[in-house]
């Protein structure tokens, strides 16, 4: 089962509010007192925001306090300071940024994602210095998260990023898209899915790309945060789109590299009684798969490699097939069989990573998968 909490539409709406309201305010120079101790590093990013801070909990805090009409607290309570308007803002993913032209402040507004229209010229500066600043403690600000480090996708083409780096209870849990590059600066992430595995399920909060410059170690976080509303349970044994399903990451850089973190994510363990489903066509699986599976398969999947296990547990081919079937049907698309995921990984002309690609022999890999595709679509609903 998969849940979704909070609308991407109600981020863009706040978003909107801030930017519109301030830009309601005085276009004269800030009254920045930037004196004495503010001038430490890590000091002066905070003095900025807060010479402007009565201004914008005036503007916002009837909305955006903590028991405002809104949804979004981003400015704290007005009147307690509870939590701090600036521990607020500042603590909002996507608001400071390494690039302050990607911060959430800036690229609503900008790119037209709020029906209030560009923000004015002057205060859209203002916002700049202060993103700026703020911008050069940013890796005293960033928390360490479960992070997948940076890989270059497959761009055009099937990504299959598995999570173990997570740690050995993610063990051949996967996330799997269709990058293409819309424009130099547009990454187009399509048919997003998360892959559990039978013995678990999966449990996760804000899931966010990051963009990696070729031979970069600095990464810049999408702009738009397109997940930071997504709360999701995947069981064990299911696979589910990720968030919508599908985002642009309008911070692409041509041979670029891409992360992706999480705000929390955790295994879970299925009931005991729990079963993998059973398959639709078992014959056809026992006549046209599990021979050849057998034969290319089962020496990495039949639980010798735990890694391989995890992904596919293949290990009751030969005294199980209906169990075997179920755990195997899981990386198999039946609407278009050669997309299944047993396919993409092992295709000898595929650069998908995988452990097994029929050592170089194409011939191989098409006598396996025309026999296997004859079980696959007879699974087809």
């Amino acid at each position: 089962m998969v849940q979704t909490f909070g609308l991407r539409t109600r981020i863009t709406a706040a978003i909107g509010v801030l930017i519109v309201l301030l830009s309601a305010c005085d276009a004269g120079p800030l009254p920045y007192d930037l004196g004495g101790e503010s001038t430490e590093q890590g000091n002066r990013g905070e003095a900025m925001f807060r010479a402007i801070q009565p201004e914008v909990v005036k503007a916002c805090g009837s909305c955006h306090d903590v028991e405002g009409s809104a949804e979004l607290p981003f400015l704290g309570n007005p009147v307690t300071n509870d939590p701090d308007p600036y521990v607020a803002i500042t603590g909002w993913e996507g608001v400071i940024v390494r690039d302050p032209d990607n911060s959430l402040l800036i690229t609503f507004p900008r790119y037209g994602q709020h029906s209030a229209g560009p923000t004015d010229p002057v205060l859209e500066k203002k916002l700049l210095e202060w993103l700026a600043e703020e911008a050069k403690d940013i890796d005293d600000k960033t928390d360490d998260k479960p992070t997948i480090p940076p890989f270059t996708p497959v761009v055009p083409g099937l990504n299959v990023i598995y999570l173990d780096p997570l740690g050995p209870d993610f063990e051949g849990m996967a996330v799997i898209f269709k990058a293409e590059e819309l424009t130099p600066t547009s990454l187009s992430l399509v048919e997003l899915e998360v892959h559990t595995t039978a013995q678990r399920g999966l449990r996760f909060e804000h899931p966010l790309f990051t963009v990696y410059p070729k031979d970069d170690d600095e990464g810049e976080p999408d702009p738009i945060d397109s997940f930071s509303n997504v709360v999701q349970k995947i069981d064990a044994g299911q696979a589910a789109p990720l968030g919508p399903g599908a985002t642009i990451l309008i911070n692409w850089q041509e041979g670029g590299r891409l992360s992706l973190n999480f705000e929390e994510i955790a295994t879970i363990d299925p009931p005991a009684e729990e079963d993998t489903g059973p398959c639709v066509a078992l014959d056809s699986f026992e006549q046209n798969a599990r021979g050849p599976l057998l034969q290319n398969c089962v020496t990495c999947h039949g639980g010798d490699n735990p890694t391989a296990n995890n992904a596919v547990d293949m290990s009751e081919l030969e005294t199980n097939p209906a169990t075997a079937c179920g755990q195997i049907r899981l990386r198999i698309d039946p609407e278009n069989p050669d997309a299944s995921q047993l396919f993409i990984t092992t295709d000898p002309n595929g650069s998908t990573a995988h452990r097994f690609k029929f050592e170089g022999d194409i011939n191989a890999f098409n006598a396996f998968r025309s026999a296997v595709s004859i079980w696959i679509q007879a699974e087809a609903p």
